[in-house]
């Protein structure tokens, strides 16, 4: 009886009817997993490299791409911060007042993580040495 109180359910409908309903609606908030088809679709630069894109070298050779029908927009409309391709002028201007552009924006201002960084000098400054099988 309490089990169904709780649940919503009168205890009248019995126990099968209480399994349906409360498996019909569990099941519908269920988060979905992505294929690895749809990740790979939807895979995008990493901080990296798009730090490396906002070095002036690259920057200006990203903003002035040549003509390719294949991108949206004919790449003449690219956000190197981002790293996206918008159709026109009005809607790259229009994401470059979004959250999600000043955020990549603030976070490309210092130096992603790397390497170095994960292997931090030792404190007496002597290098490791690995071990070789003879």
């Amino acid at each position: 009886g309490d089990v169904y109180k709780r649940q919503g359910i009168n205890a009248e409908y019995g126990l099968q009817r209480a399994f349906i309903i409360v498996f019909k609606t569990m099941g519908r908030y269920k988060p979905r997993k992505l294929t690895k088809r749809t990740q790979a679709k939807r895979k995008t630069k990493d901080l990296d490299e798009l730090y490396e894109d906002m070095k002036p070298q690259n920057y200006s050779k990203l903003i002035k791409q040549p003509i390719n029908p294949d991108l949206p927009g004919k790449a003449q409309f690219y956000c190197v911060p981002c790293g996206r391709y918008f159709i026109n002028k009005d809607t790259i201007e229009r994401h470059q007042t979004t959250k999600f552009h000043k955020r990549r924006m603030k976070t490309l201002k210092e130096r992603p993580y790397d390497h170095s960084d994960a292997y931090p000098n030792i404190d007496n400054g002597q290098p490791i040495r690995v071990m070789q099988n003879s």
